[in-house]
């Protein structure tokens, strides 16, 4: 969370007022009212679906903007619910459905979704169950847990809710969760070459061997850019108004400027 002010004529962002919350929802409700007590122009941040939920329902109180680069929940487009929310990307119904898209032109029909209880992925889930509808299939399992839960667990999961017949896996939830999700398909053997995966959260081009090791094969929206000269003119126009050079293939560059 950064709160955002004037200073000299300048959009600043303190020290002072820059709090990292590591993506999580706790404490939320305890940092956030304090910044919003400030003169603030908007805060700036509110990274991650479920801690930008809190966020956005305190700004509500304290009638200040909130500005997210990665929050991508559903439940956020709501105006009535958040009128002083903004955000910088795309809401995640617009391609979480794509992964049964994909599925679906390969000829799966047995389709299973692994999704977090969270805020975004809970909102995937029923964009995908709504797509799911509209081809006339019923997911085979739709498989949910909290996140930050152990590959142990999720093993239990898998072992007693995944078919043996499911010929295609979404994945719908952040990052750490998504190579959780991977290790624990990886280890139990159920990361094969007649099963198709699919993830909503890419790995970063740069992730090591080890992360990514039971992920062979999978399918994500994006993991590598192509230059092209609109990417190249675009990153020297990004370089030059913010007086650095971003990392081309980071998902920090990806998320929040191609958005």
């Amino acid at each position: 969370m950064t709160p955002a002010c004037w200073v000299a004529d300048k959009l600043a962002f303190k020290n002072a007022n820059i709090v990292d919350y590591h993506c999580w929802p706790d404490n939320v409700d305890r940092l956030a009212p304090p910044l919003f007590q400030r003169k603030l122009l908007a805060m700036v941040g509110a990274d991650c679906s479920s801690p930008a939920t809190r966020i956005a329902t305190i700004a509500n109180d304290y009638q200040t903007p909130v500005i997210s680069y990665g929050a991508n929940s559903d439940n956020l487009s709501n105006n009535r619910l958040f009128p002083w929310f903004l955000r910088t990307v795309t809401p995640g119904s617009r391609y979480d459905t794509y992964l049964i898209d994909i599925a679906v032109h390969y000829g799966k029909q047995k389709v299973a979704l692994l999704y977090t209880t969270d805020d975004w992925g809970l909102g995937a889930k029923a964009s995908i169950q709504s797509r799911a509808e509209e081809y006339g299939m019923t997911l085979e399992a739709a498989i949910g847990y909290p996140r930050n839960t152990s590959v142990s667990n999720v093993q239990k999961l898998l072992i007693e809710k995944l078919a043996d017949n499911v010929d295609a896996v979404l994945i719908v939830m952040p990052t750490p969760d998504t190579v959780t999700t991977f290790k624990a398909l990886g280890e139990l053997g159920l990361n094969r070459s007649n099963r198709m995966m699919l993830a909503g959260e890419m790995f970063s081009a740069d992730e090591s061997p080890a992360v990514v090791r039971h992920a062979q094969g999978y399918m994500a929206p994006i993991a590598r850019l192509p230059d092209t000269p609109e990417l190249s003119g675009f990153r020297r126009s990004f370089s030059e108004y913010m007086g650095v050079t971003p990392e081309l293939h980071s998902k920090a560059f990806i998320y929040a400027a191609l958005s």
